[in-house]
Formats: C-alpha cells, structure tokens, sequence
C-alpha cells in the first residue's frame, strides 16, 4: 500500500496488485474530488492490518466536528469508480477487475424501450465485441459507422478502432470484431470507460460497457417544487431554477440526467425537455416558462407534470411523476436576479510561456502588469508591447536584492506603483521603472501574505494566506520611507484559508473566497478596525482563488467544480443581479488571479495549471 496526503481529496484506489491510499486533508485547504460535484470534506483515515489474511481495511471519518460521536464514516460507494488525472488513473479499490461487459443502445424519446444490445469479452491480449441493433431510418444508409471508444458516460467519445458491420437489414444491423488490448484497458473496461458509438448522418447511440454485475443508480426526487405550492412565473429575463436530487450509484458510475416538463401526466405532450449532463438543476429564462403557461380568467394556474430520467448509459431509471401548478404573475423580484451572461468574448492569450499566472493590474497609465508564481513581473504597454526592464525577477531596495519567487499576489497602490506579496515579503515597485522602493517582512514566525490592497485613505491590507496568522494594517513610513510601518492587526473570527481578498474601497467589507467551497466569505465593519462576520456569498458554483472587487460589483474566476469547468461570476451589489459565464477556453484550468479593466470592457484571468497563462475576455460591443 502506497500512501499520499498532497491530494487533500480522500480516495481508496488501486493499480494492479498496489494499493494506493490518497488520504484527506485533517487541517486547511481540503479539495474536491475531481469529475465529483460533492464538497470537500476534513477526513482521518484509519488502517487495519490483518498480516495473517494479508488484508488492510480502511475507515474512514468526517472529522469537522468538535464532538467525535458525531463524526459520520465515509461511505466509498459514494466516491466514483475510477479517477483520471495528469499522471493516469486510479481504480477504487473495490473494483472486480472484469473480462465481460455489455451494454444497451436505448431509444431517445421513450425512456425505457431500448434499440439494441453489445457484449464485449477480453481474451488474453484482444477484445472481442459483438452486437446489433434496430436501424430505423436513420440508420438506412450506406454512411452507418460503429466505433469503440474511449470515454464514461458523460464524457466525449475518443474512438480506438472502428468495428465491421457484418450484416444489415430494415430489422437488425449486426458487427463484431476483435481488436488488441492490454492489462490496462481491463482495469478501465472494469470501470465504464469504454463505450460503443454508432454514427449516421443524422443520429447517434451510444452504449455504455459495465460488468454483469453493474447495478442501476438510484431514483432521483424534484426537490425545487413542491406539488401542493402554486408558482408565480414573471415574464423577465431572469433565469428560473429546477433541481433535484442526485441518484446514488454504488458502482460510481457517472450518472446523467433528462428533465421532462409536460401538459400530460403520461407526457405524451411535452412541452419542455432539458438534458443536463451530470448537473442535477438546469435554468432557463423565466419570461420562457411564462410562455408557455395557458392563460385564461377562469383558471388561476396551469396544471402541469414533470420528471427527471437518470441514466449511468446502461440503465434508466425514472423518478416519479409529480404535479407542478404554476401561474402567471406581475409580482417584483426581492431578492438578486440571475440573468444570462454579458457578451465577454475570448480574446486568446497573453504570451508569456508556461507562466503560473497569480495576478494582474491595470496602473494609472493604462500599462498592465503580469505576475507570475514562479518569479516574474511583465509589464506591457496598453499598446501591448513589453517595456525594456520586463519581465522583472528581483528588486534592489536600499542595497538588498530581493527575488520575488513565488509572487502570491499583486496590487496597486494609491500613488499607481505597483505592490508584490511575494512569500513573507511585501515589495512596492515603480510602475515607470520597475525599481523597487519598499519592503516589508512579517514577524518572524508567521507566514505568507496574499494579494495586497489599499484603502482610500491609503491604508494598505496585507492580509495573511492562512486564517491562523494575523491580518497586518500597514502605512509607508515617512522617516524610512523604503519600509512600512505597522498600524494594527485585525482579527476575522472563522475566516477561511484563502489565496487571495480583496474589499471595498473604504476597508469596511472584504470579501475571502474559499479554495475548496462555492463560498465567499464577507466580513464588515463599521469603523475599519473591528470586524464582524456577515452573511456568505453562496452564489459561485465553486470554490475561487481569484477574485475583484469594483464599483460595487464582485468578479470571481471560479473554479472546476467537478462536473463543470471554469466560470466567471459576477454579482452586482447595487442592481441586485447576478451572472455566469462558461469559460471553456481554459479547459478547466484553476485561476489565480483576475484584473477588469477600469471600464470594465476587458478581463485578464491568470491560470495557474494546464499550461497557466493570461486568458483575455473583451466586452462585444451593442450592434
């Protein structure tokens, strides 16, 4: 048994013969599993070895409780049946490696009827498949390909190799194969990674192989409506929610699911249907659903029905069907409104290598400035051109060299020159010369700082990464002014760890994403030196090392939450509206940093993973 911690993710795996253990974290910063939208959760792990049976087993415990009664064991059925990463897979390690699965091709519009079967049997080195199907019409002509491919259900087809058709007519279209395979691609067979794609001009199924034994995942339940309420419907453009709950598969498979909306309770007539992927909600604009509500004066409300069909691509399983009353209403929205996203654009990358991207800023002349993790400040023209003292890696102040590896943050000061965290150091640097000017160390014994900040007062925030350290207020001195003096500390009661802050301009609310939890913390204060904290902002898909704060509006580059890729998220304080923006184009890299131009027409997100760099989103103009 090999075991690991830095995963901070509790998982039992396997390869081979090997046991593989990735314990969770006990203290700060635990994280999402990936292709699992769950929080992350504060676990111990305890083993018992058995040497005579040459057995360990493992238990395992939720220990975010002060009372140790209360900590409830993990249940590893909840976890998924394989985990991919960078460096390869792992099998949970109660897997049965298979030689035998199969799969079935299932009819789009009638959730249980099915079109076809596919068995698929390892033999030594090959894979033999075997199935057939019924064609229908869109399957009649000449154009029909079968694949095996590569991929859980859910995820994109990577087909491998291409299977004969054998034998084909208006009832059944039969293939078979044998193709090579490996001691590799059993443990994932054993896992549903591999399916069978059949393509047409028109159409495609897709079956999805599991062992024999693959069990169907649990009833999913509506949870947003209740069939004894009436909802009023407003014709807005705000964004309306339907969610239910998530059906439990004991195998781990990846589940999906199809919500159904319809005037009849056998939804022979369905008016709405909505597939979501692995996601248990979906949103749609309200002024949509307003539309298609009958409205006549003798009925108060519509009576409809809905459900949601879950599949893991071998099985479907329906939940019940349930009433939704729903009216048409002219009632004012009193809380935030989730709107659709505004027409930011990918603008592609700022070149500057494989950086870690940790930050950006915008000066008071317009030059943008880079931070990168691994050491280096680039500074740019707002023509875009690199300035002859970039990229920056040290800085000289009153005889000392400093080098700024890592750099966890920047900022900009109220005289426009640039602020660095950078480890336990803060440094100001010139923003027309790239000299430095200043420094700062934390006491001895604490630790790293993140991204600095500045008052309207010209306070500046220099908080701590970590939420046991301190929080340092600071002010440049004026008897040496290459240094700062320390002005207080301010306590944050239950503040989280976090990579980076930022806050209002006057100092009086900040604003702390959690890494791992779709949170942001605020805490407030009246006069900028106690604090309280105030209610969570719970609106992020994701946990978020990134965030800004301007004109009464937050932006945060959230992260991959499991099951969806990066996002932008704003939330707007003064027109209490909110919206979510997709970013696909960074392939669900993790942002660490984020700058919006004073105009707001421009967006710098940093990615720290997945080749890093600077991804550039500008605003479309009106037509």
């Amino acid at each position: 048994t090999y075991v690991s911690g830095h995963q901070h993710a509790y998982y039992p795996g396997k390869r081979g013969d090997l046991q593989l253990l990735n314990c969770g974290a006990a203290g700060s910063g635990p994280r999402r599993w990936l292709s699992l939208d769950k929080h992350p959760v504060n676990t111990v792990t305890i083993m018992d070895i058995f040497y005579e049976r040459d057995t360990i087993l493992y238990t395992t415990y939720d220990i975010k409780h002060r009372d140790a009664q209360r900590m409830t064991k993990m249940d590893y059925h909840d976890l998924p049946s394989s985990i991919s990463g960078v460096n390869g897979f792992l099998l949970r390690n109660d897997v049965r490696v298979t030689n035998k699965v199969s799969g079935v091709f299932f009819h789009d519009d009638v959730p249980v009827e099915t079109l076809g079967m596919v068995d698929a049997v390892t033999d030594q080195r090959r894979i033999n498949i075997t199935g057939s199907f019924i064609p229908g019409r869109e399957f009649a002509d000449s154009h029909t390909v079968v694949s095996f491919c590569k991929g859980k259900n859910t995820t994109e087809s990577n087909v491998l190799f291409t299977i004969p058709i054998t034998s084909k007519n208006k009832k059944k279209i039969s293939f078979s194969g044998s193709f090579p395979f490996n001691a590799d691609m059993a443990e994932e067979m054993s896992a549903g990674v591999y399916h069978v794609l059949i393509r047409s001009a028109e159409k495609q199924l897709r079956a999805q192989l599991y062992p024999e034994n693959n069990m169907a995942p649990g009833k999913p339940a509506i949870i947003s409506h209740a069939a004894r309420n009436i909802y009023g419907i407003r014709n807005i453009k705000g964004l309306y929610r339907f969610s239910w709950s998530s059906s439990k598969d004991s195998d781990g498979d990846f589940v999906s699911y199809t919500y159904q909306l319809a005037t009849d309770s056998l939804f022979q007539n369905t008016i709405l249907e909505q597939r979501t992927g692995r996601a248990c909600f979906f949103k749609k604009a309200e002024n949509e659903i307003y539309a298609l509500l009958d409205h006549t004066e003798k009925e108060r409300f519509t009576m409809l029905y809905h459900r949601v069909i879950a599949s893991d691509g071998k099985h479907r399983v329906t939940s019940d069907v349930s009433s939704l009353r729903m009216m048409r209403s002219n009632q004012p929205s009193a809380d935030f409104i989730e709107l659709g996203p505004e027409a930011y654009v990918f603008d592609g990358k700022i070149d500057h290598g494989p950086a870690q991207g940790s930050g950006a800023v915008w000066d008071n002349t317009g030059k943008l400035w880079l931070a990168d993790y691994g050491g280096a400040l680039y500074s740019m023209s707002p023509h875009g051109e690199n300035l002859t003292y970039s990229p920056i890696h040290e800085v000289t102040i009153q005889g000392k060299t400093y080098s700024l590896k890592p750099i966890n943050g920047i900022g900009l000061d109220r005289d426009g020159n640039i602020l660095i965290a950078s480890n336990r150091h803060l440094f100001k640097v010139d923003a027309n010369t790239g000299q430095g000017i200043a420094a700062w160390e934390v006491p001895q014994g604490k630790r790293a700082i993140t991204s600095p900040r500045v008052t309207e007062k010209g306070e500046l925030y220099v908080l701590s990464l970590f939420a046991e350290d301190p929080n340092y207020v600071l002010k440049q001195s004026t008897a040496t002014p290459w240094t700062y003096e320390l002005v207080r500390t301010i306590t944050l009661p239950q503040r989280v760890l976090a990579r980076t802050f930022d806050m209002r301009s006057d100092g009086k609310e900040l604003y702390f994403p959690d890494t791992g939890s779709a949170l942001i913390q605020v805490f407030t204060s009246d006069d900028g030196i106690h604090y309280r904290r105030a209610e969570d902002i719970t609106s992020t898909a994701a946990g978020c090392n990134a965030i800004h704060a301007m004109d009464g509006k937050i932006f945060a580059a959230v992260r991959p939450s499991g099951i969806s890729g990066s996002t932008l998220h704003v939330r707007d304080e003064k027109e209490k509206n909110m919206w979510t923006l997709s970013l696909p184009e960074m392939d669900g890299a993790e942002a660490r940093g984020i700058a919006v131009s004073p105009d707001q027409q421009t967006i710098i997100i940093c990615a720290w993973d997945k080749g890093g760099g600077y991804y550039r989103y500008k605003k479309m103009k009106k037509p």
